[in-house]
């Protein structure tokens, strides 16, 4: 299973440079999941990408409609929150915190690793530095 952070989702509706790594890593046929969160930062990120002229006027909901279908087909799982993920969570954020030296962990990065450590995934598709630092500073493996 392999967990994908909302900026790597985004890559897959949204043409960019790199989005044909993405989309071949997805077609491999291993079980892509993110966190419910994903699906709140990805229609952010679809409107950002719309408002700097990126995209259409009026497709950020198109777009986020595709994503939507992805998820109803089961082609992406969301993974909700609860308990056991905000407990995680600080165990994971403490863990990072406490290392020597510290590491910094942004709270929504620390939210989607949380779920992530919790799912067993085998690896985390990221592309930000930090989110990949903090990963692999917890055992995770990265891609790419």
């Amino acid at each position: 299973m392999r967990y994908w952070d909302t900026s790597t989702l985004a890559k897959l509706y949204v043409a960019e440079p790199d989005s044909g790594l993405f989309l071949t890593h997805l077609a491999a046929g291993i079980p892509a999941v993110t966190a419910e969160l994903s699906r709140w930062e990805l229609f952010r990120v679809l409107a950002r990408k719309e408002a700097e002229g990126i995209i259409g006027a009026g497709q950020a909901e198109t777009v986020f409609s595709r994503f939507q279908a992805d998820v109803a087909a089961g082609r992406i799982t969301l993974l909700p929150f609860g308990q056991a993920a905000e407990i995680r969570f600080q165990e994971l954020v403490l863990r990072l915190h406490r290392q020597q030296p510290a590491m910094v962990a942004r709270t929504l990065d620390c939210i989607h690793l949380a779920t992530a450590d919790l799912a067993g995934v085998d690896e985390v598709v990221v592309m930000d530095a930090g989110f990949r630092k903090a990963a692999l500073a917890i055992g995770l493996k990265v891609f790419p």
